[in-house]
């Protein structure tokens, strides 16, 4: 699915949710969902850590120990749903990950992996076969209406849609389920529809930079030079880290490319989680930045 169409929604909190209320998978006793974008599930070396049993509230060994021997026992009864596999490499998955994605461990198990299109998760191995494919494509025209409709009132739902109805590019953007709450948000904010993406992310960042000052700006031109040289720099910075395929950096990456704390502050860069013996902290831009 493409960014912003609702794969970490759907299957990390609706899914399992669902599951929770037993109104689906019944033949699952476990489901968990992990992302990706974590240190300690990319580093996992066996089932207790890929399940990320220690951060649940099971602080007994001997209890951590029964799931991962029921896990190991009866597979067929375990769904594992892997979240943004285009988020890494498979160069920075441990054996063990690699493996279980491979087919090789944790046989019989039901794998759900996500990923935008750039990542083919179908040719990454030979003897990994994939039962099942589904394409989230967005919303369909009266997806789009019904969830105006529900986000605004009345006079500003109608207002939108008649805006939409008129301008082929937007209802395209629309079709995005991010792009339209975005959208949402900004025209009840600023009675301003963007008529393309670019002017919805430069409206975002504008917002970005009004919660960091207390001002209100508008517009990019507004922008004090100082807090636009922040923002440069972290789109600087993001650029230099997508042409190395690199989506998760090391202090050492912040000190190279002169990231300040003032940047670091604007909270588009967030901290990984790592583990206690990795010497330097690891950071990411926050999820759909």
């Amino acid at each position: 699915a493409s960014a912003g169409c609702g794969k970490t929604f759907t299957f990390t909190l609706v899914a399992p949710l669902k599951w929770a209320k037993k109104e689906m998978w019944p033949e699952f006793d476990i489901v968990v969902a992990r992302h990706f974008r974590s240190k300690n599930v990319r580093e996992a070396d066996g089932v207790e850590e890929l399940l990320g049993l220690n951060s649940y509230d099971i602080k007994d060994a001997r209890d951590r120990q029964t799931v991962c021997d029921f896990v190991r026992e009866y597979p067929e009864r375990v769904c594992i749903i892997l979240d943004g596999l285009d988020e890494t490499s498979m160069a920075d998955c441990s054996e063990f990950v690699c493996k279980v994605i491979d087919g090789q461990l944790l046989q019989g198990i039901r794998l759900i992996v996500t990923s935008r299109p750039c990542m083919d998760v179908f040719k990454l191995s030979e003897s990994r076969v994939f039962q099942d494919r589904v394409e989230l494509i967005g919303f369909e025209e009266y997806d789009v209406e019904e969830y105006v409709w529900r986000v605004l009132g009345t006079e500003e739902a109608e207002s939108l849609l008649a805006e939409v109805e008129k301008d082929d590019q937007l209802s395209s953007m629309m079709a995005t389920p991010f792009i339209a709450k975005e959208t949402c948000r900004l025209y009840h904010r600023d009675k301003v529809v963007p008529r393309c993406v670019a002017d919805m992310f430069e409206r975002m960042i504008v917002q970005i930079a009004e919660r960091r000052s207390g001002a209100v700006y508008k517009n990019w031109g507004n922008i004090p030079d100082k807090l636009q040289n922040l923002i440069l720099d972290l789109g600087g910075f993001a650029f230099n880290m997508l042409i190395q395929q690199r989506l998760i950096f090391t202090e050492t990456d912040i000190q190279k490319y002169k990231i300040s704390k003032e940047a670091i502050a604007l909270g588009l860069l967030v901290a990984c989680d790592t583990s206690d013996s990795d010497s330097e902290n690891h950071w990411r831009f926050s999820h759909l930045t």
